[in-house]
């Protein structure tokens, strides 16, 4: 498609606290913070309460990074978790651009009833994902990141919003993080394999 993409991903770079851009970064040693924002550019009209409202879709975004642990230490997630997939480092994090903005949270928290306001003030609804490290040499060799429209769809954007509802969509987000980062460690034996024969030809 040539249509421009519904969500933007932007990743940015500092090494021991300084922006840095990924070509000065390479090679580099020390302790480095790599974040990536995702920028929600998809809206639509919907009738919330028997009134118009353009809301953004609410997308959940999924991204994966494969840090080789000869290279990379003293790893901390932030919206992520941190796996260990034998010499690697497996980083899988999990945003939701502009669903606050879409649900307004504030405001509906306001219009809760204290026991749903009280649950749901202990939901997470992270916009970005970062990593900080320290590295020997820095290489990033892959990123991948899954946006997903389906997961969230179902969801009343209403006073009675079904926290049941949001909790199973996040128990779907558990599984498909799962996948990926099954799919992750394929795709990196698949890159390897590819290599090797690449030097064989």
């Amino acid at each position: 498609s040539d249509k421009e993409l519904p969500v933007e991903v932007r990743l940015s770079y500092q090494l021991d606290g300084k922006d840095i851009t990924p070509q000065e970064l390479a090679g580099k040693s020390g302790r480095v913070t790599i974040r990536m924002d995702y920028i929600n550019k998809e809206k639509r009209m919907v009738e919330i309460g028997g009134k118009k409202q353009e809301i953004k879709v609410p997308f959940a975004m999924i991204s994966g990074m494969v840090l080789p642990q000869d290279t990379f230490s003293n790893i901390e997630v932030t919206n992520a978790r941190l796996l260990s997939e034998g010499s690697n480092s497996v980083v899988i994090g999990i945003a939701f651009p502009g669903l606050k903005e879409s649900i307004d949270l504030e405001d509906l928290k306001d219009r809760m009833e204290e026991d749903k306001r009280e649950e749901l003030q202990k939901m997470e609804l992270p916009e970005y994902i970062e990593i900080s490290a320290d590295t020997e040499n820095f290489q990033l060799g892959m990123t991948m990141t899954v946006a997903m429209s389906d997961v969230l769809s179902e969801i009343s954007l209403t006073d009675s919003l079904d926290l049941s509802e949001l909790n199973d969509s996040m128990e779907e987000l558990q599984e498909a993080s799962d996948q990926l980062k099954d799919g992750t460690r394929e795709l990196k034996e698949g890159s390897g394999q590819l290599r090797d024969g690449t030097g064989e030809l």
